[in-house]
C-alpha cells in the first residue's frame, strides 16, 4: 500500500507541475501583449516622425523602457499617438501628475538628441 501511495503522490505532483507550466506558457504572452503593442507604437513613431534608423529607434525604445515608469510610459504612448483625451483622463484619474508631464516633456525633447547617430 505504501508503494501505491507514493506513486499516486508522484503522479499528482507531476501533473500539477505540468499544469502550471502549461498555464504559464499560455498566460505569459497575453500579459505581454500591451507592452509589445506600446513598443511597436513607439518604434513606428520613431521611424515615421523622427526619421531615425533602426539603431536610433532601438536607443529611443531602450530609453523609454529604462527611464519611464509604467504610467509615464502609457502617457508617452498616448502623447505620440496624439490621444489628448486619454492624457486628460490619465491626469484626472491621478495616474500622472504635473511632475510626470514635465518629465515627459523634457524626455521627449532630450531623448532624440541622445539617440541621434547611434
Amino acid at each position: 500500500m505504501f508503494q501505491y501511495e507514493r506513486i499516486r503522490k508522484t503522479r499528482a505532483t507531476n501533473f500539477f507541475k505540468t499544469f502550471l507550466v502549461s498555464v504559464s506558457l499560455v498566460v505569459a504572452p497575453i500579459f505581454s501583449l500591451p507592452a509589445q503593442a506600446d513598443d511597436d507604437a513607439i518604434y513606428a513613431s520613431c521611424k515615421q516622425d523622427l526619421k531615425f534608423s533602426d539603431s536610433e529607434c532601438d536607443c529611443v525604445l531602450n530609453a523609454v523602457n529604462e527611464e519611464l515608469s509604467d504610467n509615464q510610459r502609457k502617457a508617452f504612448v498616448k502623447m505620440i499617438q496624439g490621444d489628448n483625451a486619454a492624457i486628460s483622463q490619465a491626469v484626472a484619474n491621478g495616474e500622472i501628475d504635473g511632475q510626470d508631464m514635465l518629465f515627459l516633456t523634457n524626455f521627449m525633447s532630450t531623448t532624440p538628441a541622445k539617440c541621434e547617430n547611434k
